[in-house]
This record gives C-alpha cells, sequence and structure tokens, in this order.
C-alpha cells in the first residue's frame, strides 16, 4: 500500500503545476490587455492612464491609421498573423496591434494590408502578386504612404466613411481567445490530475480498510463486541423480566461464567441500569447473595400504538411498569398530517432526557423494515406514510415501526404469557383479526419487513367478500365488527362485542360466540397445521371472550389439529391483558435492548 501512495505524489505534483501556469496566465491576462481610449495609435500605445479606460476599446478612423500608420510599423518584428476580421502587428516594446475590420469590407482591406505589409516588412523586392498599377509606388521606398493607402482605397472602392478601425494592445505571444483557451486548458488538466489522484487515494485507502475488515483480527474484534453487547443485553433482560434476581441466579441461567457475569453487572451498575437492593436470605451456608433490580436511571421508552379512531401512547421503564400515558381521539377525521401531529403530540408530552427509543404499532401491515406505514384498509385512505423517518428527523432517536399485533406479541414474548415459550401464535381480535407468529424467540417478517395476517386467511372460498379483495376471509366471521352485525341482525339491538362476551349466558349472545368459535376453529387448525405453535395467544377485545368458550375452543383445536395429541397447544390470554398491544410497542424498544442492538 506504501508504494501505492508514493507512486501518487508525482501526479498530485503535476495537477498544481499546471494549476499555477493557468493561475499565471489569468494574471498575465488582467496586465497585457490594454484598456484606453484615443482617436490616434500613438495616443493610445502611450498612454499611462490605463485605469481610466478599462474595458473599453481605442477608437482610430482610416486617416488617423494612414497619419501613423509608418511611425507604428517602422519598428516592427516578426510575422503578420490574420483572421477574417483581425490583423496582428507585434512591436519593439512587447505591445501587440490588433486591428479589427468590419465585415462586409474584409475582402478588400485584407489585400490592402497584405500588400502594404510586404512592403513594411522589408520583402518589397518581390512583387510578384502586387497590381500593377502600384508597383510603382511600392518600388519608391519612403513614399507618401497616406497618398498611397488612398490609392488603395480609391482602387477597391473602400470608403473611409463606413468604417471604423479598432485597435487594442494584449498578450505579445497570443491572442486574448487564445490566452483564454490555454488558461483553460491548464485548468482542466490540473484540476484533472488533482481529482485522479484523490480518487485514485480514496480507492487505495478503501482497498486496504477492506482487507483490514476482511482481516481475521477485524472479524474477531467485531464478533467479540457483538458478543460482549449480546451478553449484556442477557442479563440485563433477565433482571427487568424478573427472570433473575442476584449474580448466581444470572450464572446458572445464562449459561455465562461467574466472572463473565459479575463483570456485566458491575458495567451495568455503573452505566446506571442496574442497582443492588440488599441482601438474599440464601437459606445455605455460604455467604447470602445480594439482590438485583432494574435502577430509576434505567433507560425508558415510547410506545405509540394507532388505532382506527385513537392513537395511545406510554412510557415504560424497563420492567414495563407504565410510568406516563396519553390518548388522541381523531373523531372520525384523519389524514397523514394528522396522524403525524397527533403521534408527535403524544411523543411530546411523554418524552424526557432518559428514553433511547420510540416505538410505533400501526393497524394492518407495515414495512416493518423501513417504518412505513403501506395501506390499511379502512384506515382514512391514509397510506405510504414514513413514519420512521419523518420521527427519527424530529427526535434524532431510534424509532421502530411494526403491526400492533407483532408489538403485543414481542411484549409477549418478554414479559407476557410467551416467557416460556419460543415458537406461539398471538391472535388479536379487534374490529377484525390481526396476528403476530413468534418463532425461535422473534416474531416473523419477510426480507421485506412485512408480517403476518392470519385475518385473511380464507376459511371459505365462496363466502362473504373482504374488503382486502378475498372471499371467506376469517375476521369476516370473528372479527369483532362481524360479531356486533350477528348480534343487530338476530337481536335488532347494537351491542359492542365486549358487552356480548359479558352476557354470554343469554341464548341469543352464547349462539352468536359459539359460531364464533366454530370459525375459529377453523382456522386455528389450519395454523397450528402450518407452523406447529405451542401455544394459542387470543388478546385485545378477546381477553374478555368467556373462559368457559376458550376451554372449549383449546379442546376443540387440539382434538383437530393433523399431529393429534402427540402435543397439547394451549389457549392462553395476554400476560397483560387488555394493555398487550400499547406494552408491546415500549417492548419493540426494550427488544433491541436486551439483543444487544441498542444502548450499548
Amino acid at each position: 500500500m506504501r508504494s501505492n501512495k508514493q507512486s501518487l505524489w508525482p501526479m498530485l505534483l503535476a495537477g498544481i503545476v499546471f494549476l499555477l501556469v493557468g493561475i499565471g496566465l489569468v494574471a498575465s491576462e488582467a496586465d497585457y490587455i490594454f484598456t484606453g481610449e484615443a482617436t490616434n495609435i500613438n495616443q493610445a500605445l502611450n498612454d499611462q492612464n490605463l485605469e481610466e479606460y478599462h474595458g473599453k476599446y481605442i477608437s482610430v478612423n482610416v486617416d488617423a491609421v494612414i497619419d501613423n500608420y509608418a511611425e507604428m510599423t517602422h519598428s516592427t518584428y516578426g510575422i503578420k498573423t490574420g483572421s477574417d476580421q483581425y490583423y496582428l502587428i507585434w512591436l519593439d516594446d512587447g505591445s501587440m496591434i490588433s486591428v479589427s475590420i468590419p465585415e462586409k469590407k474584409t475582402s478588400g482591406i485584407n489585400r490592402v494590408m497584405d500588400e502594404t505589409w510586404e512592403y513594411l516588412s522589408g520583402n518589397a523586392s518581390d512583387f510578384t502578386n502586387v497590381p500593377i498599377h502600384i508597383e510603382g509606388e511600392l518600388r519608391e521606398i519612403g513614399g507618401d504612404l497616406k497618398q498611397y493607402y488612398q490609392e488603395c482605397l480609391d482602387y477597391y472602392e473602400i470608403t473611409q466613411d463606413e468604417y471604423d478601425i479598432y485597435y487594442y494592445n494584449i498578450d505579445c505571444t497570443s491572442s486574448r481567445g487564445l490566452l483564454i483557451g490555454e488558461m483553460l486548458f491548464f485548468f482542466a488538466v490540473g484540476i484533472g490530475l488533482i481529482a485522479l489522484y484523490l480518487n485514485s487515494k480514496a480507492k487505495a485507502k478503501k482497498a486496504q480498510q477492506q482487507a483490514e475488515e476482511n482481516s481475521y483480527e477485524y472479524y474477531a474484534g467485531a464478533q467479540q463486541q457483538y458478543h460482549q453487547a449480546q451478553n449484556r443485553g442477557l442479563i440485563l433482560s433477565l433482571i427487568a423480566r424478573d427472570l433473575c434476581s442476584s449474580r448466581t441466579d444470572l450464572a446458572r441461567t445464562s449459561g455465562l461464567s461467574k466472572m463473565s457475569v459479575t463483570n456485566i453487572v458491575g458495567e451495568l451498575i455503573e452505566s446506571g441500569f442496574v442497582k443492588e437492593i440488599g441482601v438474599m436470605e440464601a437459606g445455605t451456608a455460604g455467604r447470602n447473595p445480594i439482590r438485583l433490580d432494574i435502577a430509576e436511571s434505567a433507560p425508558k421508552m415510547i410506545g405509540v400504538v394507532l388505532r382506527r379512531n385513537r392513537c395511545v401512547g406510554v412510557r415504560c421503564d424497563l420492567k414495563m411498569n407504565v410510568l406516563a400515558q396519553k390518548e388522541h381521539y381523531w373523531h372520525g377525521h384523519n389524514n397523514a398530517e394528522i396522524l403525524m401531529e397527533s403521534i408527535c403530540d403524544l411523543i411530546d408530552g411523554l418524552l424526557d432526557e432518559s428514553v433511547i427509543g420510540i416505538s410505533v404499532g400501526v393497524v394492518g401491515q407495515p414495512d416493518s423494515r423501513k417504518g412505513m406505514i403501506l395501506h390499511p384498509a379502512n384506515f382514512y385512505g391514509i397510506t405510504n406514510v414514513p413514519v420512521k423517518d419523518l420521527l427519527e428527523e424530529r427526535y434524532h432517536l431510534p424509532v421502530f415501526v411494526d403491526n400492533q399485533d407483532s408489538a403485543a406479541a414481542t411484549g409477549e414474548i418478554y414479559y407476557g404469557a410467551g416467557k416460556k415459550y419460543q415458537n406461539f401464535t398471538f391472535i388479536g381480535i379487534g374490529s377484525g383479526i390481526g396476528s403476530g407468529v413468534v418463532r425461535d424467540g422473534r416474531v416473523e417478517h419477510n426480507t421485506k419487513g412485512i408480517g403476518t395476517e392470519i385475518g385473511h386467511m380464507s376459511i371459505d372460498y365462496r363466502g362473504k367478500r373482504c374488503n382486502c379483495g378475498n372471499r371467506g376471509c376469517l375476521e369476516m366471521y370473528c372479527g369483532g365488527k362481524a360479531i356486533e352485525e350477528r348480534a343487530l341482525e338476530l337481536t335488532g339491538e347494537s351491542a359492542s362485542f365486549a358487552e356480548i362476551c359479558a352476557q354470554s349466558d343469554e341464548p341469543i349472545y352464547h349462539k352468536i360466540l359459539e359460531e364464533m368459535i366454530d370459525h375459529l376453529e377453523i382456522g386455528l387448525v389450519n395454523v397450528i397445521n402450518i407452523s406447529n405453535p405451542e401455544a394459542i395467544v387470543i388478546g385485545f377485545d378477546g381477553v374478555p371472550f368467556p373462559a368457559e368458550l376458550l376451554v372449549e375452543l383449546e379442546e376443540r383445536i387440539n382434538r383437530t389439529k393433523f399431529i393429534g395429541d402427540y402435543y397439547h397447544c394451549p389457549v392462553l390470554t395476554p400476560g397483560y391483558r387488555i394493555a398487550a398491544e400499547t406494552i408491546g410497542c415500549a417492548a419493540l424498544v426494550a427488544e433491541r435492548l436486551f439483543l444487544g442492538e441498542l444502548g450499548f
């Protein structure tokens, strides 16, 4: 790598040299471009007060040209260069005269200037290309140039009053256009070489960094840091979830050595995450263990749940104690702007310096990877809202977005009914049916960040048309809205799902709930046959579902499932009951902390 860096230095030096040359040309152009105005050439060349005439031309008529041409040209040297409209004449003092001819007279005056130059430059002995009628004039050295010029003008029928001739003093080595071209060339080459140098250097640095990252030492170091963060998160999780309360318990449960546990606990105490709260009675010989708990200064998290008529926000500690709560109702009017204002209003009222992250549980299926609400049904037509990006830009905190059922399932993994299961399915009964499938201790999402939607599993291909476009979706028969509509149909009276559950001893309501179990059994047996969960957790509005009917549902799905009685799949209610979704949202942040991805 060192030799590569050394080989780049000549490129950088060459680029700098080219830039300096370009800068020098800019400076030289400022010195060589003559700015002044005069009625004859001598006055123009001898004028010392150049600043007064900056940016102006020197205008000289034909008579002035003829009067002064002899004096001006007797000291010229070199070769005249010309184009269609310009003649350049170098003088002994280093200046150069440019003569500009109007385009319509170019042809005639060019011939006059050409012929005169042959004479003035000392080449008058060759008259091959000179018109015969003025040959005698040319042979007479020192003749009357004014008369000669006049004869030339008369011969070519050029009238003096039809044009002026303009002079200005420029660089003695090139015209202004050529000078600018040279300047731009040197600038371009210089900048190009420097850019090439910087690009090559950046590539070399990137290659070196890539080599270092691919090295065993880098990989081993990164892996070590990752495992250390995981271990700290594991110990913190066991304490926060009340699974362990001493260093001895932590070592036994985590599988880490006592020394590692002691070091991690020390770090957590020093960081203000954990505290010692007294000595435990061991009941055996030896030192009594010290009880550990989450400290008051430990990080807090904010969870926001979006429902179809309101949003709810909570600030929780690591034990999922609700420290503060706010609600906001939409009263039938909402759009993306109002939605974000409502969310921010809740967060503003809950935020303090102890908060390390924010999570949002949304209706419908979001892209949890990008943190974007996609197109939830019956949600005011709100689509494609980048919640994560908007909140992170405003609060400069990590933001996590997921479906409210998946969030509730996350809460159950760490704090609720799912603590002793690695694989279970959460079923959220609301106006529809939502779900969160837990596999190996994590809620399942595909590579696009999309979770599961058991509520839109069809149980009757000829059934009712769902707003998703499918027929016979499970939520069309088991969702809270479907049950309420069924009760209205049979009784002629409106009743909420909770009221129907509370009056399940009424024959008509019992019949409605039995029908619900019939349909729910089909959907849950499909779920069990596909993913074989260890348990089913029914939450949200399903919490007040009559206990005897849940027992009946459990018996029926275990009798019907394909695997038979090989294992029993219990039907449970959430550990946090109706607060499962709000606690679950806060748990989305705690999960990242426990996995070592946040806060360490």
